[in-house]
């Protein structure tokens, strides 16, 4: 994986990658960035528990960190899968910190 994003695993502190995540509102619509690449189901399914067609995802924002695949695209394999540096269900910890994100921009100025 370290040629792809020059983080090495083994030398993640307790084996956590903190990675700031990007978020923009203009009026009522918001620019959530993801870092890496996560697969479109994320996106849609982010879009669905928060702001519907309000919300663009962007995705490689603050930098390139890793294929995020869905826990269902685990079973299957493949490159992104396989390539991937987190394990399976690592999604949702990136889902909960988007989600978490964007809800706290709407309470402002609302």
């Amino acid at each position: 994986m370290y040629e792809y994003s020059g983080i090495r695993a083994e030398q993640l502190p307790d084996g956590r990658l903190r990675h700031p995540l990007f978020a923009m509102r203009i009026g009522r619509s918001v620019i959530a960035g993801l870092p890496g690449e996560p697969f479109g189901a994320l996106s849609a399914q982010l879009r669905r528990d928060t702001l519907r067609d309000d919300l663009i995802v962007a995705e490689k924002a603050n930098g390139w960190t890793t294929y995020h695949p869905t826990a269902e695209e685990w079973a299957t394999g493949g490159h992104e899968p396989n390539a991937a540096l987190f394990e399976a269900r690592t999604d949702q910890v990136l889902m909960d910190g988007a989600r978490r994100m964007i809800a706290a921009l709407m309470r402002k100025g609302t």
